[in-house]
């Protein structure tokens, strides 16, 4: 949710973790490059785990998008606002998980914010995503407060904040 010209407590060639599923996805943002990595983790060579990504090259920021990624068997899909924007058969199974998920990462966290996470232990079909995703886009704005304008308000007089009430389903 913050700009590519904004500083960074860290080096921005480094990626970002949005989410760390060990490998079950993990979805991280590549700055410099503006893309959302998908990571799907598998036993490599010499039973390393190495990892399949998936781009989403040129990520729209400051407004809500609704990704879903679903499996089965070898074959990945990605869904973006409901429409399938990539499909991958996997070479080798991805590795399941039973670790806990976790959002950001210290010291190496993404700058936005997460509406909801829904995980389903079946594959969803391309109707039921679709049918998802209208049905939570009127809970979110079509753009989002900057983070910077968010912590600004915080720290702002009363008398000088703005009317935040159409962004209240974002901040806890």
């Amino acid at each position: 949710n913050l700009y590519s010209n904004y500083t960074w407590n860290n080096d921005t060639d480094i990626p970002k973790t949005i989410i760390n599923n060990n490998g079950s996805p993990n979805i991280v943002y590549l700055l410099k490059d503006n893309t959302i990595r998908i990571q799907m983790a598998y036993y490599g060579n010499k039973n390393t785990i190495e990892y399949y990504n998936i781009d989403l090259d040129e990520f729209e920021s400051q407004k809500w998008i609704n990704l879903v990624i679903t499996v089965n068997n070898k074959r990945v899909n990605v869904f973006k606002n409901g429409e399938l924007v990539s499909s991958k058969k996997l070479l080798n199974p991805n590795l399941k998980n039973y670790k806990p998920m976790s959002i950001g990462e210290k010291f190496n966290n993404f700058n936005g914010y997460i509406g909801r996470i829904d995980y389903y232990n079946y594959e969803l079909s391309s109707n039921k995503i679709n049918s998802l995703y209208h049905k939570y886009l009127n809970y979110h704005p079509n753009t989002l407060m900057s983070y910077e304008n968010y912590e600004y308000l915080k720290k702002d007089d009363e008398e000088n904040k703005i009317n935040i009430d159409k962004y209240k389903n974002f901040f806890v």
